[in-house]
């Protein structure tokens, strides 16, 4: 995320590198307030890549929600582990 031309900010997500532009007036038409600048920004930016929050929704494509977001915000592809089939000893170590 940067602050570009002193106005709008520009989020680029690992995931795909696409850029999203976001301006204070995206925050109010979405009426984010988070009392951190940096998280409406993120917020808006992730609803503007998913407007109709499809691709993210994950009952559908048997992908939750958290996963898509977690991907989308490391580049990666994040394991997801439901707590009634897993295991600790399935979980990485670091």
């Amino acid at each position: 995320m940067i602050y570009s031309d002193g106005t709008d900010y520009r989020v680029v997500f690992p995931e795909d590198g696409g850029q999203f532009a976001v301006s204070p007036q995206d925050l109010l038409r979405l009426q984010l307030r988070d009392r951190a600048t940096w998280a409406a920004v993120i917020e808006c930016a992730a609803r503007l890549r998913y407007p109709d929050n499809d691709a993210a929704d994950g009952p559908q494509v048997n992908r939750p929600k958290i996963k898509t977001g977690l991907d989308l915000l490391t580049g990666t592809d994040s394991q997801f582990v439901r707590p009634k089939h897993g295991q600790m000893s399935n979980l990485p170590r670091s």
